[in-house]
């Protein structure tokens, strides 16, 4: 996770919000579906590792912390829990698929988004490394 929630805070958050040209602070009323289509269409192999890597480690870390929540809070009132490796795995992945197939619906669907935003929205993801090239 220390690897793609900075990657993707700073290419979400950072890198629209800044003032240069061409970006002009894309705000976040303009931060929608279109940003996140923009970037799985033109950089499909990255957008989706970086994606799918974020959404699994998110699942993951709230697979593990559900066991902590429930037996530091719960435990008394509705008895422990034990939670295994594949109670955790099959929940990461209950997680990770309905994600996963929405952004596969959005990429599939064709950008409608304005050309000057769409230019916005470039320079944007472009500011990073990661999308240089």
């Amino acid at each position: 996770m220390l690897l793609f929630l900075p990657v993707h805070y700073i290419t979400h958050r950072v890198n629209p919000a800044s003032p240069e040209s061409p970006i002009y602070s894309v705000g976040p009323a303009e931060l929608d579906f279109e940003f996140v289509k923009l970037g799985l269409q033109q950089w499909p192999g990255r957008s989706w590792f970086l994606y799918a890597g974020l959404v699994a480690c998110v699942a993951w870390h709230a697979a593990e912390g559900m066991q902590i929540i429930w037996n530091t809070w719960l435990r008394g009132s509705l008895g422990g829990w034990k939670s295994s490796l594949k109670s955790r795995s099959i929940t990461a992945i209950a997680v990770v698929v309905p994600v996963l197939s929405g952004l596969f619906a959005i990429w599939r669907e064709p950008l409608m988004t304005l050309a000057s935003s769409a230019t916005r929205f470039e320079a944007a993801f472009q500011k990073s490394v990661l999308f240089r090239f």
